[in-house]
């Protein structure tokens, strides 16, 4: 048979537990921000955030269900394990399905529950996302987890033979049969979710982005689908776990349906994950709104008044002039030395998205746009200007 995954090593055990691990501690940080933003910034929580958090509880009882498998069997040949073990390994998965039935029913209703807190109150929604819609999806799929889940518990009479390996073929219905009619319900249902919020679209008018946005939330709403499609194939490939006639050593069940624990809780896992996403968006937007925040010009940014360096007075209008006497000569001072004055430009307007977020102080604003001109000046071979409003100096006579 083949698998969807499957390690070429001899024991899958280490990778199965990796990968379980792996995917649940995910799960458990999206929840994480979910109730960060449910608690500290939306500031109310709802019946959905109770439903995730029940799934993400049961979520940890897969994943040590699954490390018990691993540690009694779960990715080896049975011709490796002793019956003692491969018993108990089949407690663990009887205890691991019934766990996983439970947990996807907790995400579906999460999501259920969403529907109903969006659409609450409000008039004139179609007939499908009506309280009254939501309401009886919520009973069907309630009634079917019920069903699947007396089924799981009584497919074997005495219900201890569903983890003794010599009465499984006798005492238990055909499991792979329940196994595939459990999944291919389980992926409709996930279909009929996903399609859920269709008959809102045409109510609804969007810009560019929010039509990005939207796009990006349904192909969210696929990874669900995805999962639980992946899941029922791997039973399929995976074929009868315990066949009559055949000696469970022969079935090697322990090797082939490994990865089946694993694809359940990765549907859980994504499923947690998905119904996150949508309530986290208060937080995005307060994130987003941080790093968008308009930028405040820098003062290399700014462009400043360029300064020739020559000797005179500059006009208001930014000319420079050299003052003269009457003779046409350089206004000169005692001991032979020549003045020259040079009045200041005046400097432009600070920004306005400057001045109004308050990011920048005006003095040191001011002060730094005088500092790069005075660099920039001096790597030109100009005059650097000292920062002031109105400067004298001298220079010898030659």
């Amino acid at each position: 048979m083949g698998h969807i995954i499957m390690s070429a090593a001899a024991d899958q055990g280490s990778l199965l537990n990796r990968v379980s691990m792996a995917q649940y501690t995910i799960a458990v940080v999206f929840v994480l921000l979910r109730f960060f933003t449910r608690g500290f910034i939306v500031k109310k929580f709802g019946l959905d955030d109770l439903f995730i958090l029940s799934a993400i509880t049961l979520g940890l009882g897969q994943t040590i269900t699954i490390i018990l498998q691993v540690e009694h069997g779960r990715g080896r040949h049975s011709s490796e394990l002793h019956e003692e073990d491969f018993d108990l390994m089949l407690m663990y998965k009887w205890i691991n399905m019934l766990i996983y039935l439970v947990a996807n029913w907790a995400v579906k209703m999460s999501i259920l529950a969403l529907y109903h807190r969006i659409g609450s109150g409000k008039r004139g929604l179609p007939l499908i996302v009506q309280s009254r819609a939501i309401w009886a999806t919520a009973a069907f799929i309630s009634a079917f987890t019920l069903a699947v889940i007396l089924v799981q518990i009584f497919s074997c009479l005495p219900i201890t033979a569903a983890w003794d390996v010599e009465q499984i073929p006798i005492m238990c219905i055909d499991s792979a049969t329940f196994m595939h009619a459990q999944g291919a319900i389980n992926v409709f249902t996930d279909v009929v979710l996903l399609l859920y919020p269709l008959p809102l679209l045409p109510l609804l008018k969007f810009n560019k982005r929010q039509r990005t946005a939207l796009i990006v939330i349904f192909s969210i709403g696929l990874i669900p689908v995805v999962a639980s499609t992946m899941r029922l194939c791997e039973i399929v490939m995976s074929g009868n776990a315990i066949q009559k006639g055949m000696a469970w050593q022969q079935a090697d069940s322990s090797w082939t349906w490994a990865w089946v624990p694993v694809w359940s809780q990765i549907e859980v896992d994504i499923g947690i994950l998905t119904a996150c996403l949508p309530c986290l968006s208060p937080l995005l937007r307060l994130v987003w709104s941080e790093v968008s925040v308009p930028k405040i010009m820098t003062p290399s940014m700014v462009e400043l008044p360029k300064y020739s360096g020559s000797w005179g007075s500059m006009d208001s209008d930014g000319s420079v002039e050299k003052e003269k006497d009457g003779m046409g000569g350089s206004l000169a001072g005692d001991k032979g030395e020549v003045k020259e004055v040079v009045r200041e430009k005046k400097l432009p307007a600070l920004p306005d998205d400057a001045r109004k977020s308050g990011a920048v102080k005006v003095s040191s604003y001011y002060d730094d746009a005088s500092d790069e001109e005075e660099a920039r000046n001096a790597r030109n071979g100009g005059v650097a200007r000292p920062s002031g409003k109105r400067i004298e100096y001298s220079r010898k006579m030659s």
